[in-house]
């Protein structure tokens, strides 16, 4: 029977597997126990530290033990049982019963050697679960990273929120002066305009002031037609009339 080499690791799972050491020719049940604890330590590994240990490691365990099972459960074991029956039955036991025991136990054997492959079977899609699920932990640890930067992120907009309403209250303590300083120079104005409009009537009041210089004139026109009508009444004192001063034209 070829000899069962050791299978290939990655340096991690080797550091774990560090006294795995290839099986016997032909194997033992020793060697398929070993097989058997090394490939649930890898798997424990990974499903620690999945980064770590590669899937590849997981399927070539998995063959690894497989065929160990499988060089132990055919000839080696009949062997055994070959030897192991007589010893332990009573010498008079006819040799064709233990040839017939031997081979009653063969299908038992097949049996366990089909669910030892079920189970390595098992066991190589129990590691890609947890593969997956390693890897699905990594990018959940990426969303909580991400989603505390936008926490983060939202923590420094409300304070900015909270400043600029601080600001806008400020601005409408302000309006609000403003608005009164408005109102009061409004009431100044309307004052301003009432004694303006009082100005304007008193001032009203005093245009008959300007009728003087109409007077004048009525009174120059009255005293010319009385000019004319000494002068038509008195002929002979048109001269002295001309030039006598005005208040003695006038008779005053």
């Amino acid at each position: 029977m070829a000899a069962i080499p050791s299978p290939a690791l990655s340096p991690h799972s080797r550091k774990i597997l560090y006294d795995l050491h290839p099986p016997s020719n032909p194997p033992t049940i020793a060697d398929v126990a070993k097989a058997s604890l090394a490939l649930h330590k890898v798997m424990n590994s990974q499903f620690h530290n999945p980064r770590n240990i590669p899937d590849d490691d997981i399927t070539n365990l998995v063959t690894y033990k497989a065929s160990i099972v499988a060089a132990f459960s055919g000839g080696p074991l009949q062997q055994a049982l070959q030897v192991a029956l007589p010893a332990a039955l009573p010498a008079a036991l006819p040799a064709a019963l233990v040839a017939a025991i031997a081979a009653a136990l063969a299908p038992t054997n097949d049996r366990l050697q089909a669910m030892e492959g079920q189970l390595g079977a098992i066991q190589g899609q129990l590691g890609a679960v947890e593969v997956r699920l390693g890897a699905v932990e990594g990018r959940l640890g990426a969303v909580e990273e991400q989603l505390g930067a936008v926490e983060e992120r939202l923590g420094a907009v409300e304070e900015r929120l909270g400043a600029v309403e601080e600001r806008l209250g400020a601005v409408e303590g302000r309006l609000g002066a403003v608005e009164g300083r408005l109102g009061a120079a409004e009431g100044r104005l309307e004052a301003v305009e009432e004694r303006l409009g009082g100005l304007q009537t008193a001032l009203g009041k005093h245009d008959s002031s300007m009728q003087i210089p109409s007077m004048q004139t009525n009174l120059m026109r009255r005293l010319k037609l009385c000019r004319l009508t000494m002068e038509m009444t008195l002929p002979c004192h048109h001269t002295l009339f001309q030039l006598s001063p005005p208040y003695v034209k006038l008779g005053i």
